[in-house]
């Protein structure tokens, strides 16, 4: 199982995580994508887009741009969302800074948690048995703003990851099944 996809987008995939860097600065240099855009870049229809920004799973967008983070964080939930209700997806991107001090702000944005997702994806090589030394490599140089961010930060990708790598798994067993005529495009059952 390669990764050739963003996950929660079609866009290919670089072949390095600085070339995720340098597609994320790039997607931005306008200063933000319109709802069109992202519907493009997510394949997600622009009334659901906009229906998670009325129930609050996405903050609005200023003068209908979306921000790096906010396109991130459409990309977290798109990819997730067949496997977690978008209400625990929200909770779970959410706790990487549920413990500032003073508790209010946040000190990542949802672009950065992306890219330390993907930087250990990447190394994971689509194996659950590299997650560990993965997670290890991919946040070796973050600095903690608080006492314990570093271990919410990689619960937190961990989390994200055997989703990802799980659904990625229930996919493929759904194209054997449709191969072997025993699951209809159609008509999944689930």
């Amino acid at each position: 199982m390669s990764i050739k996809i963003l996950p929660g987008t079609n866009i290919e995939i670089p072949r390095s995580t600085r070339s995720i860097r340098a597609l994320s600065s790039s997607l931005f240099l306008a200063g933000g994508l319109s709802l069109a855009q992202v519907s493009g870049l997510t394949n997600l229809p622009p009334h659901v887009l906009q229906n998670w920004v009325k129930r609050g799973f996405l903050p609005p967008p200023l003068k209908n741009q979306y921000s790096a983070g906010q396109f991130f964080r459409i990309a977290i939930i798109n990819f997730l969302k067949d496997s977690l209700r978008i209400e625990l997806i929200v909770k779970l991107i959410g706790y990487v800074n549920a413990s500032l001090p003073g508790g209010s702000g946040s000190f990542m944005d949802e672009a950065v948690l992306y890219q330390h997702f993907m930087d250990a994806l990447i190394l994971t090589d689509s194996d659950i048995t590299k997650l560990d030394a993965a997670l290890k490599t991919a946040l070796k140089s973050f600095k903690e703003p608080y006492p314990g961010a570093l271990k919410r930060l990689a619960t937190v990708i961990r989390i994200m990851i055997i989703l990802y790598l799980s659904s990625q798994i229930k996919n493929t067993a759904e194209l054997l099944l449709r191969n072997i005529g025993l699951l209809d495009q159609q008509n999944k059952e689930g």
